[in-house]
């Protein structure tokens, strides 16, 4: 019943399209490491310690990880820079859950990688920081307004158009 259950294990940690590992907290020890695991991170059962913290890009982060753990009982969302096993380095999510395996007292983490969202991030903030340099120094008036009519957005040259503050009229309407 214990084989079975250990393959049924297998077969969901291996199943899922993230990195899982398994790892004993103290000292800490790789005891369990799905396929992308070992392909994205090149890590094993049976790592330790360094092997274990070179994959964080800043070794802190995965102290704060631990900590906060063991702090709040589950971490999700931890947000973490990680090196692969080719050195590059990538954006992920953590979650991570305390487990008992084979006796010993560890971490069960899934690893969802996030570069594409943090690329889109850095795009939003490239646009607002354009649109804000263009309204600031445009010349002539102008605004946004949402769906509802309201203004969302007045550049400097608006002050004088309302003959008040432009940011003054942020949340009204005509």
């Amino acid at each position: 019943e214990l084989e079975e259950r250990e393959q049924q294990f297998r077969a969901v940690a291996e199943g899922v399209p993230l990195t899982v590992t398994i790892v004993r907290l103290d000292p800490p020890e790789i005891l369990f490491a799905n396929a992308r695991a070992a392909e994205n991170f090149g890590l094993r059962a049976g790592d330790q310690g360094d092997a274990i913290r070179a994959v964080y890009v800043r070794p802190a982060d995965r102290s704060a990880l631990v900590a906060q753990l063991e702090r709040t009982g589950r971490v999700d969302g931890f947000e973490v820079e990680m090196r692969r096993v080719d050195g590059s380095t990538m954006w992920a999510l953590l979650s991570a859950r305390p487990i008992s395996f084979h006796g010993e007292r560890a971490m069960l983490t899934a690893v969802t990688e996030i570069d594409d969202r943090k690329l889109m991030e850095q795009a939003l903030r490239d646009s607002e920081a354009r649109l804000a340099a263009f309204m600031e120094n445009a010349p002539v008036g102008m605004y946004l307004k949402g769906v509802d009519g309201r203004y969302t957005l007045a550049n400097p040259e608006m002050t004088k158009v309302f003959a008040r503050p432009a940011l003054e009229m942020i949340g009204l309407t005509a």
